[in-house]
């Protein structure tokens, strides 16, 4: 369906008529749910037209009205009949992209509806974790991606991508063990650079591509229009304990993606359940290749590291799991040294080499201070 093409420069796109479709194309139903949502008085008015106008949801070409884009991106049953990337697409991986598709979802209808449905897709599989203190009143708290963090950026995807014939890829949702990445098309607006998307950083107002539609964002409370976002994101994904935010487009702006890596903890806690799960299924190979991904991520993790050497182990290959140990010191981490020593000397004396585990363990003493030197030193007395 073609756009009008005599409007001015100044006229946001979803702004303009789509020439092609016709009033009876949105849907009075949706719209109403939209005006009960923000309590508008409009809700009173009978004549869904009028409510059209009063909303500028439409435009008149040659002595008749017609939608807006807008209007029909937001209110009609299925906004990708006129532009194919008005859908979001989730795609959740057991690992990475070359592992396992666990699940698809596909988000449509209009736009307002395709976010509060992906965002409650997204929140079910929130996991929340309540840690108590010992001698200590206070719960430590984290979940695995922080609600206001996806809710951001997701939002900011629908904002501020480009709906027009030149993009047909829907927005994209990919759930990985230790990340979500959430990408849209194309990439920012010129005068939007790498530097402004770094923690802190502030830039002045760029012309929007959608404006209207972040005018119905802004009504539900979804979205503020203050260049805001970008904050919350950083700020929320901090208070978690997470890694910070990434974000990343081309040279040619051809795209737009957002990351928020899952808190380290639960990065540790999915790899083990997943590794237990699928060696309880006899599938030794995958179990490995688990929990060697997740260690890629996270080489200060003594549980991963304690993990992964007894794999190594069991499959007879004690250079590997040495080299863990050595991988893991190298990152000079404040606990767990001893006790990753010692599943490597437990490991060592096992397959009958007992001589070499004393070294690692009195080697790793000499290295260590407090707590951890102590234990080492304690762990020497079974292997002499």
């Amino acid at each position: 369906m073609g756009l009008g093409k005599t409007v001015e420069p100044s006229v946001t796109w979803d702004d303009r008529p789509a020439v092609g479709a016709r009033i009876e194309d949105m849907r009075e139903g949706q719209v109403r749910e939209f005006l009960r949502d923000v309590k508008s008085g409009l809700l009173d008015e009978p004549r869904a037209e009028n409510i059209y106008r009063d909303m500028l949801l439409t435009a008149k070409v040659n002595d008749h009205e017609v939608p807006r884009n807008a209007g029909l991106l937001c209110f009609s049953a299925n906004p990708a009949t006129w532009f194919r990337g008005a859908k979001i697409e989730v795609v959740q991986f057991a690992t990475d992209r070359a592992g396992d598709v666990q699940e698809e979802r596909v988000f449509a209808g209009g736009l307002l509806d395709q976010y509060r449905g992906c965002m409650t897709y997204l929140e079910n599989r929130s996991v929340n974790h309540l840690q108590k203190r010992e001698h200590r009143s206070q719960i430590r708290a984290w979940v695995n991606y922080p609600v206001q963090a996806i809710r951001e950026t997701l939002v900011n995807a629908l904002y501020h991508r480009s709906y027009d014939v030149p993009h047909p890829d829907p927005t994209k949702v990919y759930v990985f063990p230790d990340r979500v990445e959430i990408i849209s098309y194309p990439g920012p607006v010129q005068g939007v650079e790498r530097e402004h998307f770094e923690p802190g950083a502030t830039f002045k107002g760029t012309p929007t591509r959608n404006r209207r539609i972040g005018e119905f964002l802004k009504e539900l409370k979804h979205a503020e229009m203050r260049m805001s976002g970008l904050a919350k994101i950083y700020k929320a994904m901090e208070a978690n304990g997470s890694p910070l935010p990434r974000f990343e487009f081309d040279e040619e702006r051809t795209y737009f993606q957002a990351t928020l890596p899952a808190h380290p903890e639960y990065v540790v806690l999915s790899a083990l359940r997943d590794a237990a799960h699928l060696r309880a299924l006899g599938d030794e190979d995958d179990a490995l290749g688990r929990i060697e991904s997740a260690w890629r991520g996270n080489r200060a993790s003594g549980v991963l590291a304690v993990e992964l050497i007894r794999a190594y182990a069991r499959a007879g290959e004690m250079a590997r799991a040495e080299e863990v140990f050595r991988t893991f010191k190298a990152q000079e981490p404040a606990v767990a040294v001893a006790h990753v020593a010692n599943a490597l000397a437990e490991a060592l004396v096992a397959s009958g080499d007992p001589k070499r585990a004393r070294q690692i363990l009195q080697r790793a003493a000499a290295t260590s201070s407090g707590r951890d030197a102590m234990e080492l030193a304690r762990l020497q007395e079974p292997t002499r």
